[in-house]
């Protein structure tokens, strides 16, 4: 199993066992996990955390996460690893919009390392990814601990994902 697998599984499991657990009002941390549509399919998995009792009401939240892809042509394999954190605003108040619906952008800084094996030389030009990065998109309530999300999200391009409130 992945790197990538194993935190999905453990995030997966952490969520079940703790639902049964949790009071009826969600807190401020989230956990999600998407698929990014980039190079064939890039992993995401990612924290968030609402500070708006921090910025005088305003709907930030802060993201910090991993994406992840593997990817192949003929004998050529690559994979790229990306650790990133930052922020996003929620625009739900601002443009005042279904409360289920909550249009984000923000920005993160990621770095992270990328590999080929059988490559040649020209194939890869740094042995390190990542840099400033946007993420935005949309994400719709489902209930009032999970949503679906659907954006652009840094190195993943257009991607999908659920997120769950504890």
């Amino acid at each position: 199993m992945t790197f990538t697998k194993k935190i999905i599984a453990a995030a997966v499991l952490a969520v079940t066992a703790s639902t049964s657990a949790l009071a009826a009002e969600p807190s401020k941390l989230s956990i999600g996990g998407g698929l990014g549509l980039n190079y064939g399919g890039v992993w995401d998995v990612h924290l968030d955390y609402d500070i708006s009792d921090m910025t005088n009401r305003e709907p930030f939240k802060v993201r910090v996460g991993h994406q992840r892809y593997d990817n192949s042509v003929g004998p050529y394999r690559w994979s790229y690893s990306v650790v990133y954190g930052g922020a996003y605003y929620d625009f739900n108040r601002l443009l005042n919009v279904d409360s289920r619906l909550h249009p984000f952008v923000g920005v993160v800084l990621g770095m992270g390392s990328v590999s080929c094996n059988n490559c040649p030389g020209w194939a890869v030009n740094s042995p390190t990814v990542g840099g400033l990065d946007v993420i935005g998109g949309i994400q719709y309530d489902l209930d009032n601990r999970l949503n679906v999300e659907a954006g652009v999200n840094a190195w993943g391009g257009v991607g999908v994902g659920l997120n769950y409130k504890f």
